[in-house]
C-alpha cells in the first residue's frame, strides 16, 4: 500500500516533495520496523513524469517587476520555479479595520503566504443597490494592507460564499426574489453588478498592476448540476469577472464536496494549503 501511495504521490509532486515524503514515511515507520525486524525498502529509481503545462486558461501572470506567477499539472510556479505557498483564512468585513494591519502582520510572521478573503454578498449590499464599502466593508484599504506587510491574496468573490452567513452571503431580496447559484438571468444581472462594484475595488491591486490580489475564487462548494447549474455556470461566472476587470494569474473552485467546474478554466484548491 505504501508502494501504491508513492507512486501515486510522485506522479503529481516535484522530486523535493518526493525526498520528503520518503523521509517522512521512513520516519513514521521506524519504530514498527523495529518491533518487527522488517526491512521497508522504496524503489524511487522511475523516472518523473514531466509537468504538462499550456492547459489551464488563467489572467495575466506577470507582474510590472517582472515577477510571474504560473502553473502546470504538478505544481505552482513562481518566476518559473516550483512553488508550495501557504495560504490562510482572515474575513476582512468580520474585523475592526483598525486591527487588520497587526493581524495580517501575525499571520505573515507565522509563516502564511497568501491571505484569502471572501467578499460576503450581503456585507455590502444588503439592501438592493446600496453598497457599503467603508470601514470594515474597505476591501481596497484591506488588499493595500496585504500588500504592505507582503503578503498575496486570493480574492473569494462568490456570490454564495458559504462563510457560515445566511443564504451563503447572498442578500435576502436576492434570495426572496428570483433563482440563485445558477444562469438565471435576473441573477446573473446582479451577480454583474456585484462583481463590477469589487473590479472598482481591486482597481491597483491585481498582481499585474503591482498588487497583491494573485487569484479569484469563483462561488463556493459548488455541486450542483441541474438545468442552468454545472459547469457552464462557473464558465459565466469567470467571463463576468473579467468582464469586471478581475484579471489575475489564477482562477479558483473549491475542490472537494463533489465539485462541478469547467475544465482548463479554472484549478481546484482544496484546504488552506495551496498546492
Amino acid at each position: 500500500m505504501q508502494k501504491k501511495l508513492l507512486q501515486q504521490e510522485r506522479n503529481c509532486l516535484h522530486p523535493l516533495k518526493v525526498r520528503l515524503l520518503l523521509s517522512v514515511i521512513c520516519s513514521l515507520t521506524a519504530g514498527s520496523q523495529a518491533l518487527s525486524q522488517t526491512l521497508l525498502q522504496v524503489d524511487a529509481s522511475a523516472p518523473l513524469v514531466a509537468p504538462v503545462s499550456g492547459h489551464l486558461r488563467m489572467g495575466t501572470a506577470l507582474s510590472p517587476a517582472g515577477k510571474t506567477l504560473g502553473i502546470n499539472n504538478q505544481y505552482l510556479l513562481k518566476d518559473g520555479q516550483p512553488w508550495l505557498p501557504v495560504m490562510g483564512e482572515f474575513h476582512y468585513s468580520r474585523s475592526p479595520a483598525d486591527s487588520w494591519e497587526a493581524e495580517l502582520s501575525k499571520m505573515k510572521s507565522a509563516g502564511i503566504n497568501i491571505v484569502s478573503s471572501y467578499v460576503i454578498w450581503n456585507h455590502h449590499e444588503e439592501q438592493e443597490g446600496i453598497f457599503n464599502w467603508k470601514g470594515n466593508r474597505d476591501l481596497h484599504h484591506f488588499l493595500e494592507l496585504c500588500r504592505k506587510v507582503g503578503l498575496k491574496a486570493v480574492v473569494r468573490v462568490g456570490p454564495w460564499a458559504h462563510a457560515e452567513a445566511r443564504f451563503g452571503g447572498i442578500p435576502d431580496w436576492v434570495v426572496n426574489t428570483m433563482p440563485t447559484r445558477g444562469n438565471d438571468p435576473q441573477y446573473l444581472h446582479f451577480v454583474e453588478r456585484l462583481y463590477r462594484q469589487i473590479g472598482v475595488q481591486l482597481k491597483g491591486q491585481l498582481w499585474k498592476q503591482g498588487g497583491s490580489v494573485i487569484a479569484i475564487q469563483l462561488e463556493n462548494e459548488y455541486n450542483l448540476t441541474g438545468a442552468g447549474e454545472g459547469a457552464a455556470h462557473i464558465s459565466t461566472l469567470k467571463k463576468l469577472a473579467l468582464q469586471a476587470g478581475l484579471d489575475v494569474p489564477l482562477y479558483t473552485v473549491t475542490g472537494w464536496d463533489g465539485t462541478v467546474y469547467p475544465s482548463g478554466e479554472v484549478t481546484r484548491v482544496v484546504n488552506l494549503v495551496v498546492a
